[in-house]
């Protein structure tokens, strides 16, 4: 049997891809998962391992919230609220 190509094309190395159920732990979710997005480039990943390193060097949770509303809040309040210039896609967001 022949395999097929299940990779993202060299041309296109930050296509958005659509969300699978293999999601990290809502502790480590980016923002834009959390705002409802469907679809996500490697920053949503590279987001993810970022706060795998700051557990690392924490020994705990970067983010002990409760539920997704008061990680967010816990988010912006780490990194200041989005605006059109740090995040120009925010207001395009589902629940943003």
């Amino acid at each position: 049997t022949t395999r097929r190509n299940t990779l993202v094309p060299v041309s296109r190395p930050f296509s958005l891809l659509p969300r699978t159920t293999l999601s990290p732990p809502r502790r480590r979710s980016a923002p834009e998962i959390l705002l409802g997005a469907t679809k996500y480039s490697t920053a949503v990943d590279m987001w993810s391992v970022g706060c795998i390193f700051a557990e690392l060097l924490l020994k705990e949770p970067l983010f002990q919230a409760k539920g997704e509303i008061e990680l967010l809040s816990m988010i912006f309040k780490l990194l200041g609220p989005p605006t059109p210039h740090s995040w120009p896609e925010y207001t395009t967001l589902p629940l943003a």
